[in-house]
């Protein structure tokens, strides 16, 4: 089997509603934030923190098609700047893959990763738009031998996966009451969809921060599961303060606590934290495991359509040889990075819990079949072949925001 043409399309739908990212940084974020009475300087000061969100949902759709007629579909991360991925992918990373057999995924991983090492690219844009084909590649996998790509990786250790739901905004302010009603209302929500965990976007301080856990308790009970996100917005001694203040609230984990490339700071905390560190902006192998060799002690959560399925299961794995747990982080996309996670989840030991981004999207509700049924916070592992995934050609055409070309042999 040869691939014969690489397809990329940005695909972009308008959302008007603030899902929890965008709504995290509705307000000024030059605003001061204060301290009993005083002044807060401590790094990091949060404006320097403040990430970018689109007004729209963007994400690029890959089919790898090849010579025996099966096509693989795949997503690249596309939040900010989708065309530029997408030209990436067809300006360089299609080359290496038309004329070579898509069962050597791991061979392409490889070189997708080699094309930019020598220009110091770690990980970034390059390596988001190589997880596409990537998982395109596994899908063409699945469907050559009838298989779902849970099977391919080497066999399901489950079923069924537990999900957390994500895409609820923290209170800002902890003595608004319609700041804790949204809050409340939107935790809700997410029950009413089947979940009962939730992930939080915290970071406007300890007492809001805890508000926001105590209200989302509430509206869980006591046997739901609550995370927390803190968007990188504290320094090391607040982190710790915070944490140790989380676990007493029986909070599961308190995810990217510190600026996002603190390797350090984030080993020294994940070695002194009460509760479990997780850090979603540290997605290659190469980082994870210089943070593990020097003591690291956190969950590990890539996401598919910025590492692909192979890293992916390469991270999960090395995780695991250091008595660590793997939960995929996903956020702005179509259910294909569902999939994807859905597949890794199934296959590896060490798996925790995975993220479930809730909001109405209409890339996953109306692009894809089948439909992700989440019933008593667990999603079941969707059976092949490859992905288990199936586009809706009419649907797509109305989603495709049309720019670029197609890069065939």
């Amino acid at each position: 089997m040869k691939v014969t043409k690489v397809q990329t399309d940005v695909i972009r739908v308008p959302f008007n509603e603030d899902y929890w990212g965008r709504e995290a940084w509705k307000q000024d974020y030059q605003a001061r934030r204060r301290r009993g009475g005083h002044m807060d300087t401590a790094y990091p000061l949060r404006w320097r923190m403040r990430h970018k969100w689109n007004t729209d949902i963007c994400s690029i759709l890959v089919r790898v098609h090849t010579d025996e007629g099966i096509v693989g579909i795949g997503e690249s991360k596309g939040v900010i700047a989708p065309h530029a991925v997408k030209e990436y992918i067809d300006d360089n990373l299609a080359a290496w893959l038309v004329d070579e057999d898509p069962f050597a995924v791991r061979v392409m991983w490889d070189r997708y990763r080699a094309s930019m090492r020598g220009r110091g690219h770690l990980q970034g844009l390059h390596q988001e738009a190589a997880a596409g084909l990537d998982i395109a590649c596994w899908d063409i996998i699945g469907k050559a031998c009838g298989k779902s790509v849970s099977e391919m990786l080497g066999g399901r250790y489950r079923p069924e996966i537990t999900v957390y739901y994500s895409g609820v905004a923290g209170i800002r302010d902890p003595k608004s009451d319609s700041d804790r009603k949204r809050l409340y209302d939107a935790t809700k929500a997410a029950m009413a969809l089947g979940h009962t965990s939730a992930k939080i976007a915290i970071g406007f301080g300890a007492e809001a921060d805890l508000a926001s856990v105590d209200v989302v308790r509430e509206a869980l009970g006591d046997d739901g599961v609550v995370l927390v996100d803190a968007l990188g917005c504290y320094d090391y001694t607040q982190s710790l303060e915070l944490g140790r203040k989380l676990a007493d609230r029986d909070v599961f984990w308190f995810e990217t606590p510190l600026p996002t490339d603190d390797y350090k700071g984030y080993v020294e905390l994940s070695k002194r934290s009460p509760i479990p560190i997780a850090n979603d902006l540290v997605w290659t192998v190469a980082i994870t495991r210089d943070m593990f060799a020097a003591g690291a002690r956190m969950i590990v959560i890539p996401e598919s359509i910025k590492v692909g399925i192979t890293e992916s299961m390469q991270i999960a794995q090395l995780a695991d040889q250091f008595g660590c747990g793997f939960a995929p982080h996903c956020s702005v996309g179509s259910a294909i990075q569902f999939a994807a996670n859905l597949h890794v989840s199934a296959s590896v030991p060490n798996f925790v819990i995975g993220e479930l981004w809730g909001d109405v999207n209409p890339l996953t509700a109306e692009l894809l079949s089948p439909k992700l049924q989440v019933k008593d916070g667990m999603l079941p592992v969707l059976d092949g072949p490859g992905l288990g995934l199936t586009l809706d050609e009419d649907v797509l055409e109305k989603l495709i925001d049309r720019r670029g070309s197609v890069h065939s042999r």
